[in-house]
């Protein structure tokens, strides 16, 4: 566990060493940099065995040399993660550096992401890293990937225009071939600018009724359009919880924020589309409780990091600093004694062609 304690000092060690650079956009810049870089080192260059998917994901990639070029049925996986493999096999690229190409199209996402958005930097990164998120970039290659495409789709789709429309459309679309679930990004578009008036929420908390009880039939439906079998499942990573709940949570306290902003204020926009971003996440979450599609909902869940620090934006100075500070506890406390035991992340260490060069 000691390299995950070494990563978030880092962070927090990052962010005191940039506060020697008095501008402060080049002050978040900076530390973002540094952060960022070092996660990826931290992802990229780590063994194997380090999260449950990863050796399945290497087998894919070595078969993928065995096989012609014009074989797209040897996988199960999508044609778009199926084009990436063979163009990295076409470049004889190892399986140490195709794995550092994914966790570029990974991170590179966020980084811009919460560069862009976020108005504490620090906070939304404690809290990407500590919800699931991180975790989950681990060992979900595929999905990850898509999820992290996707927010380069919010990121086009923000300022509106068709220009950005096509864009948004071409990398939802390239994030549906590499991983289905992101089909679910589709309306973002249209739900993110939906006006968070009384109206709405009463829409959204119907829909969410609807989505509870029409749960197993909708998801059975999906299914078989893909000829898919569906069993319920009561693992835990496929069931309602804590996720539910602190979804649910976050979601409010974007509607409370609204109540706090101008409307004419770019925050304002930012925090309406992250909010109801957030309820369609809550709808999606019960939905697809008790299957595999459950983690299709960390599409919409993903924009808590930047609309809690919007929250904590409107307080006060002082109640700022300790809400940020009681947050950060919190999240670092669940981090170490609950995300870190899902999805066999433990022990980390570094991947043995890495060590041996070290040596």
């Amino acid at each position: 566990m000691e390299p995950y304690f070494y990563l978030i000092f880092y962070i927090f060690f990052c962010y005191a060493l940039t506060f020697v650079v008095e501008n402060k956009s080049k002050r978040q810049d900076l530390f973002l940099t540094l952060v960022f870089v070092y996660m990826y080192l931290f992802c990229a260059l780590r063994s194997f065995d380090v999260g449950r998917d990863i050796e399945g994901y290497m087998q894919m990639y070595e078969m993928t040399q065995r096989v012609s070029w014009d074989n797209w049925d040897y996988l199960y996986t999508e044609n778009g993660y199926i084009f990436l493999m063979k163009i990295c096999n076409l470049m004889a690229l190892t399986n140490r550096e195709f794995f550092m190409i994914v966790y570029v199209i990974i991170l590179v996402p966020i980084f811009l992401f919460i560069r862009r958005f976020s108005v504490h930097p620090l906070l939304s990164l404690i809290l990407w890293i500590s919800f699931q998120q991180f975790v989950f970039a681990l060992t979900g290659l595929r999905q990850a990937m898509g999820m992290s495409l996707c927010l380069g789709a919010f990121m086009a789709s923000y300022k509106g225009g068709k220009t950005n429309f096509i864009i948004y459309l071409i990398l939802v679309t390239i994030a549906v071939l590499i991983h289905k679930s992101a089909i679910l990004f589709y309306p973002t578009w249209f739900i993110m600018r939906l006006k968070l008036n009384r109206r709405v929420v009463i829409v959204y908390a119907i829909v969410a009724f609807f989505c509870y009880m029409f749960n197993h039939t909708s998801v059975v439906g999906i299914f078989k359009l893909f000829e898919s079998s569906y069993k319920f499942s009561t693992s835990d990573s496929y069931q309602l919880g804590l996720s539910l709940v602190m979804i649910i949570l976050f979601a409010m306290v974007g509607l409370v924020t609204n109540v706090h902003l101008e409307k004419d204020s770019p925050i304002y926009k930012l925090n309406t589309y992250a909010t109801n971003l957030l309820l369609a996440s809550v709808c999606s979450m019960l939905l697809f409780n008790g299957s595999l599609l459950l983690r299709s909902s960390m599409y919409y869940m993903m924009f808590f990091v930047i609309s809690i620090p919007i929250f904590i934006q409107t307080l006060d100075r002082g109640s700022r600093t300790v809400c940020s500070f009681i947050l950060i506890a919190v999240m670092l406390f669940h981090f170490f004694t609950a995300e870190l035991f899902s999805f066999d992340v433990l022990p980390y260490k570094l991947g043995e062609d890495i060590n041996f060069t070290l040596q």
